[in-house]
């Protein structure tokens, strides 16, 4: 046990030392799952506590309530048992637009509210409800991807550059690979043991062997996990709203601070103002539809010259009115950069 150990820490340093050197393409093809990256939060999103589907009940993304409960609403008292009765409180609210459509709930045996991390709290008071969603923080509107799942076991390679320790640890479940994935540091390598298995939203087996196979599985079931809403306002509405920054960049590795300071303009019409300490510079903009592959695609051009890395055409992922998720596949696929815009 003593020799494998030494081993598996000696492999793991001359990783570290790849990752230490190598510029662009190393933290994927070593498959490390980076902290704050795409991946590690569409895992997380994956392998969550659901909280949205009651959303009816505590207006947040936050938390779920744990059932039964009892509420009342505009004067309706609804005891709701399983998850069917949410549409029930929902009739209500739809009932009438001129009701407040406030949920209170009774607190006479007190609630109990579960994060996203699977810790549950005993909350006795609607102060007390309150207060734990406001501490929360802020919502980014993406939501669990709730309809497909991974094959349980799967394990994991840790090393804590830190402390110098390396393990090899076995994942049985969604919250333990929500926790993993929330503990992550800049100071701790963590990779997926290849191959592992999903079931898609069909509940069929997929076999996936890197972690772009596996961002690019669960980015594709998305679509299939959301209710499609005839009431969210179109991408180019959403782009042409207000400026823009880049929230994260990535080729490999975090290199969101080449971008510190600028503002991008997204003009209807296909024009771009980007300004950066005063100074003013153009681009284009286009969205459209890939013939060849039914991807949403916004292509960029700049003429500022240090922008040149996000002259691609992108693939538009996901999108809110106040974040845009964009991809770019290079390399033949092999690798995937990323670029988020956040609204200003």
């Amino acid at each position: 046990m003593k020799i494998k150990y030494l081993i598996q820490l000696f492999l793991l340093l001359i990783l570290l030392g790849s990752c230490q050197n190598e510029k662009d393409t190393s933290n994927q093809s070593i498959n490390n799952i980076v902290v704050n990256s795409p991946l590690a939060k569409l895992i997380s999103r994956t392998t969550q506590n659901p909280t949205q589907d009651d959303n009816v009940l505590d207006n947040s993304s936050a938390i779920s309530i744990q059932l039964p409960v009892t509420v009342t609403v505009d004067g309706n008292t609804v005891s709701v048992a399983t998850p069917d009765d949410y549409q029930v409180v929902q009739d209500i609210k739809d009932e009438y637009s001129n009701d407040n459509d406030i949920v209170y709930f009774d607190y006479t045996n007190s609630i109990t509210i579960k994060y996203k991390n699977f810790t549950t709290q005993v909350i006795h008071n609607a102060t007390q409800l309150h207060d734990a969603i406001e501490a929360c923080g802020e919502d980014d509107g993406f939501y669990e991807i709730d309809c497909i799942s991974f094959n349980w076991p799967i394990a994991m390679n840790v090393y804590d550059s830190n402390n110098q320790v390396a393990n090899t640890i076995t994942i049985q479940s969604n919250q333990q690979l929500y926790n993993v994935i929330a503990s992550l540091s800049n100071g701790t390598i963590t990779s997926i043991v290849y191959p592992i298995s999903m079931k898609d939203a069909n509940g069929q087996n997929i076999v996936i062997n890197s972690n772009v196979e596996l961002e690019t599985f669960i980015d594709s079931s998305i679509d299939s996990c959301t209710e499609p809403s005839t009431s969210n306002p179109t991408f180019q509405s959403i782009l042409n709203s207000g400026s823009w920054y880049v929230y994260y960049f990535s080729e490999g590795e975090n290199e969101t601070y080449h971008y510190t300071g600028y503002n991008f303009t997204f003009i209807n019409g296909g024009t771009t103002n980007v300004t950066k300490n005063a100074v003013t510079s153009s681009g284009t903009w286009s969205y459209y539809t890939s013939s060849s592959s039914g991807q949403n695609k916004l292509n960029l051009t700049f003429s500022d010259s240090n922008l040149h890395e996000l002259v691609k055409d992108w693939i538009v992922t996901e999108y809110n009115p106040s974040i845009i998720h964009l991809k770019h596949l290079s390399g033949g696929g092999s690798e995937i950069h990323y670029l988020d815009l956040k609204k200003n």
